[in-house]
């Protein structure tokens, strides 16, 4: 299946610089993307991959304000 939308909007993404985070972190920052995306089974087999439980997985790389840390 087709999904021109999904498709355009990571087509409209600017290409950023390479991280030197561990994969860990790469992953979490993933799962992140996948949930805004509306990717939850991606974000579910990320979760699985790095073995981190739904309510650890939200501040895992930010504060209770949302802050990055």
């Amino acid at each position: 299946m087709q999904d021109t939308m999904l498709k355009k909007t990571i087509a409209s993404l600017p290409q950023l610089p390479q991280r030197q985070y561990d994969t860990r972190q790469q992953l979490l920052y993933l799962s992140m993307a996948a949930v805004k995306l509306g990717l939850y089974d991606a974000d579910d087999l990320i979760k699985a991959i790095i073995g981190n439980r739904q309510e650890n997985h939200r501040y895992s790389l930010y504060n209770n304000k949302g802050e990055h840390v």
